[in-house]
């Protein structure tokens, strides 16, 4: 973890990519969320970076999906840590609902082509 912490301290922008599972991020994710927590104690550390939140889901929208519990408990992080949240982006994976699944895969990359020029 603590080879994390040197990268998060060095980061302008911090992007947190997870499927939706059951309504809410992985566990993975989650941990390494909780992990995050002990560095809230030197606000210099994370004042003033930025989050991205990426995700996928089986829902047929954002809202039904349930990432949007996932976004605002980022929001909520931001909040309390005093980052930003710029940014975020889902996409179904059913394929009925998303015929655009290629044009979302060039969104999201020139999305991260703006946060290299941008930050």
């Amino acid at each position: 973890m603590s080879l994390l912490y040197v990268c998060v301290e060095k980061s302008d922008v911090l992007i947190f990519a997870t499927p939706i599972y059951w309504w809410n991020m992985t566990a993975q994710m989650k941990t390494y969320i909780d992990r995050l927590y002990a560095m809230k104690y030197d606000k210099r550390v994370l004042k003033n970076k930025k989050i991205v939140f990426l995700t996928t889901f089986g829902a047929p929208d954002f809202e039904s999906s349930g990432a949007n519990i996932v976004k605002q408990s980022l929001q909520r992080i931001a909040s309390f840590t005093g980052m930003g949240f710029i940014h975020s982006y889902g996409v179904t994976s059913q394929p009925e609902n998303n015929p655009a699944f290629q044009k979302a895969l060039i969104e999201v990359f020139d999305l991260g082509k703006s946060l290299i020029i941008n930050y």
